[in-house]
Formats: structure tokens, C-alpha cells, sequence
């Protein structure tokens, strides 16, 4: 009886619980927006994804500001996240995207297929 009772709370807290569906990862800390920056009246989300490039010198430009993490970029050359002396590069390889230098690295940052 106590291995019934067992299983039926288990089932019961997987059901309460149940699991995510969403394919976008959970940001980890709450009411967080995903890292972003806006370019040329567009908006690109980063990717994660490090890009083994050197952007050209004239392509590469400083980034104007930091909105708050809870926000989304709305001005020129503006990002959602915390990086000293960010630059970053719009690249056009065939698709559009954006590089941005944090920690030594070209991180991609791509548009959202709507």
C-alpha cells in the first residue's frame, strides 16, 4: 500500500509540475530579456553561437548604450547586457547578422523569424 501511495504522489507532482513545451530557454534570472541589440532599426538576438571572424575595421562600431536586462534595446547601437567597451559589426554573408565582441569572442546575434 505505502509503494501505491508513493506512486500516486509522484504522478500527482509530475502532473502539478508538468514540463515545458516551450523551445526558448528560461532566461535564469526572472523577468530577464533574452541579450539583444538594435541595429539599423532592427532588432537581434544573440545566437550564443561564437563566430571564428574578423570583421572588417570600418564595420566595426562602438555600442551607444545599456538598457536595463528587463527591457529590449530601442535606440541605434543599444544592448540589454552588461559588456565594457562593446563593439559590435553588422555582417551580410549571404544572411544578415550582427557580431558582438564579448570576452574576446564574435558572438552572433540574429533577427527572429516571425
Amino acid at each position: 500500500m505505502r509503494k501505491l501511495s508513493i506512486g500516486i504522489l509522484m504522478i500527482g507532482l509530475f502532473l502539478f509540475t508538468g514540463c515545458s513545451t516551450s523551445s526558448e530557454p528560461a532566461p535564469e534570472t526572472p523577468n530577464t530579456m533574452q541579450p539583444a541589440i538594435f541595429v539599423e532599426g532592427e532588432l537581434y538576438y544573440t545566437t550564443g553561437m561564437e563566430m571564428p571572424i574578423e570583421p572588417a575595421e570600418e564595420a566595426i562600431k562602438k555600442v551607444t548604450g545599456v538598457t536595463d536586462h528587463r527591457e529590449l534595446p530601442k535606440k541605434e547601437g543599444e544592448i540589454n547586457f552588461p559588456v565594457e567597451d562593446a563593439v559590435y559589426a553588422r555582417i551580410s554573408d549571404g544572411k544578415e547578422y550582427v557580431v558582438v565582441l564579448i570576452e574576446s569572442e564574435w558572438v552572433r546575434f540574429e533577427k527572429r523569424e516571425e
